[in-house]
Parts: structure tokens; C-alpha cells; sequence
């Protein structure tokens, strides 16, 4: 059996700076949930969906594996 446990989202304004890795997140953006990295490397630097430009994200959460 699998366990999924809710999703813990956070105020975008409250996500430490070391999720700006480039790893993968969960975001809410445009009224839906996205999954997105930072790209520091555009300009101005943006969150990306797929390649295109996640509008003003307002929520964020750590993608977790399920349990076992």
C-alpha cells in the first residue's frame, strides 16, 4: 500500500533560497498546480514550467516521494 500524505503549501514569499536550485517543485500559479524549477539564467530569472514561464507562483511545496 502506498501512503500520500497532503500537500504542505507555503506562502511563495516564505521559500527558503536553496529551493532556487533548480530542482523540481510543486507550485500554484494561474490557478493550478505546476510542477516548475527556478531558472536563474533567463532574464529577468523566472520560474519554469515545461520550458515556459510559470506566471507569479503564489505557493510552493517540496515534491515527496510516497511512503511505502
Amino acid at each position: 500500500m502506498i501512503h500520500v500524505k497532503g500537500i504542505d503549501w507555503q506562502p511563495i514569499a516564505n521559500m527558503p533560497h536553496d529551493r532556487k536550485d533548480g530542482r523540481d517543485m510543486l507550485a500554484w500559479a494561474s490557478g493550478r498546480a505546476v510542477v516548475v524549477h527556478w531558472d536563474g539564467e533567463t532574464d529577468p530569472p523566472c520560474w519554469c514550467d515545461q520550458g515556459h514561464l510559470s506566471h507569479d507562483p503564489r505557493y510552493w511545496a517540496d515534491i515527496n516521494p510516497p511512503e511505502a
